[in-house]
């Protein structure tokens, strides 16, 4: 019988992460089940890696089919609102970009939704809002002329 607890790698018991986080199971005979929780809510269950973006307390639990089992617990908090290239008068035809540490949610310029590499050449002026997927929010207003 084999009596190794499986590993759960990219993340550490009780640490806090301000960015998405991908954790792996691993264990010599192979992982039964795997399930994390959010905030004490319901079990959701995983195959062998998974990425977490939202903010929470995540509890994540493995175990192996000899049942031996392994517990890691931690909190994301992203502070980081979205990042944004901002100038704010632009001439000719200007690329929006933008990023998140954690993951965009949504995106509008003037109230319509875009993806980031979205070229704009119409001359006037523009309001960018961009949104994580924590709700932390970056807004813009920009010109062309």
């Amino acid at each position: 019988k084999e009596e190794n607890a499986p590993t759960i790698s990219g993340v550490k018991n009780g640490n806090t992460y301000n960015k998405a986080v991908t954790f792996t199971a691993n264990d010599l005979s192979g992982i039964k089940s795997g399930v994390y929780r959010q905030n004490n809510g319901k079990e959701t269950s995983f195959d062998i890696t998974k990425k977490l973006t939202k903010n929470g307390k995540y509890t994540v639990k493995v175990s192996d089919y000899y049942d031996n089992e392994k517990s890691v617990t931690f909190t994301i908090k992203d502070t980081k609102k979205p990042g944004v290239k901002n100038k704010k008068t632009y001439v000719g035809v200007k690329t929006i970009k933008f990023k998140d540490n954690c993951g965009i949610s949504k995106a509008t310029l003037n109230g319509k939704k875009i993806t980031s590499g979205k070229k704009v050449s119409r001359k006037g002026s523009y309001k960018l809002v961009v949104t994580d997927v924590n709700g932390l929010k970056t807004t813009v207003s920009f010109k062309i002329k």
